[in-house]
Order: C-alpha cells, then structure tokens, then sequence
C-alpha cells in the first residue's frame, strides 16, 4: 500500500492597504470669503469617513462620515486661513492630510471705519468709539461730521499701514467744554503720539 498525502489547502488573502484618494478639495464660496461659516466639497471615491481643522495636529477635530459636500465653521480671527481635510476608508487606512487655503476678511462693525468716503457721513457720539483702520479718506465732495462728544481711535497694523484721516472734502467736528471730541490712539495702554499720523486736510472746507 501507498503513503498518502494530503495536500495542505492554501488560501491566498488579500489586505487592502491603499488610503483614499483625494480628487478635489476645495471651496464653494472661493478663495476669498467674508462669512465664518463656509461650504467645502470633497471628491474622494474610497472615503468613508474624515475629519476637518485648522490644526495641523487635527487636535479638535473628530472622524465623521464622508460627505462630499459640508460645512465649515472658521474660527473668528480674520486673516489667512489653513483648513486641512484627512480621510479614511472602510479597512481603516488613513491618507495624507491635504489642505487648501484661504482669507478670512469678515465685514466691519459699524462703528469700525476704513478705506475712503465717497458720501457724506455723520458720526453720533452714542454710536462710538468710533475705530479706524488705516487712513480714512474723505473724498473730494463729500463732509465728514462729527457729533460732539465723540471718540475716535485710530489702529495702525501691518495690514492696513498707518492710521489717520486725509480731508479731501470737507470735515465738521466742532465739540464744547463739556462735550469733547477725542481722536486718540486705540491701543488700551502705552500709547504714544507715533501710533498714528494724525488729521491732514488737503484743498478742503471746514
């Protein structure tokens, strides 16, 4: 009689360790936004779950579940924005964060003022402080008037240069003893006749 041999059954298996792939990443409203809540679309077949942060580290953020089309809350500060997207798919296997990037410039409070008028303006001391980014310029042909009582401080910074107002037009500020008006530096402490250039008046009417 023969020997016989069973012949050991071998089974090949195969691990998927492919992370998605990223198609397109970007956003809605563009590269250039004024509201803090954006829309973001995502095209990545294989995802099934990812995650969003302005942090690199992804340090507050959580895996939810894919969607090629979500919103995102920036945080509040204006400027340039970095909003990195990480994703996985179904075996667990995590791709390379991407990013994209964009600025943050959200409107101004009223009582904030910059760039030019080009209308006649009217400025209540209940409204105020009045903040100015920058120079503020009253354009030819339009009056600037300033109830009295009223507060101006002036923020110079690295974005909007120095601040101070240039007359064009015509400026009307006129206070009493016990009802000033104040143009001042907008830093809380330490301020000094250098944080911003002052009032110029060129050709106007006062």
């Amino acid at each position: 009689s023969g020997n016989l041999m069973a012949a050991d059954e071998q089974k090949l298996f195969a691990f998927d360790i492919t992370p998605p792939k990223l198609s397109s990443f970007y956003c809605e409203e563009g590269a250039s936004v004024t509201t803090s809540s954006i829309t973001l679309n995502i095209n990545a077949p294989d995802a099934v779950l990812m995650r969003l942060s302005e942090s690199v580290s992804f340090s507050d953020a959580t895996w939810i579940t894919f969607a090629k089309q979500t919103r995102f809350e920036l945080s509040p500060s204006s400027g340039k924005k970095t909003i990195y997207l990480q994703l996985a798919d179904e075996t667990g296997n995590q791709a390379d964060p991407n990013k994209i990037t964009l600025t943050y410039k959200p409107p101004l409070p009223p009582n904030h003022l910059k760039g030019s008028l080009s209308e006649d303006r009217l400025l209540l001391a209940k409204n105020g402080p009045y903040v100015i980014h920058g120079q503020l310029k009253v354009k030819k042909g339009a009056t600037l008037t300033i109830e009295p009582g009223t507060v101006l401080e002036f923020i110079s910074s690295e974005e909007n240069g120095k601040s101070g107002l240039l007359v064009l037009g015509a400026l009307v500020a006129k206070g009493d003893r016990d009802h000033l008006i104040t143009f001042t530096s907008a830093k809380e402490t330490e301020k000094s006749p250098g944080d911003w250039s002052g009032i110029i008046l060129r050709n106007s009417k006062n």
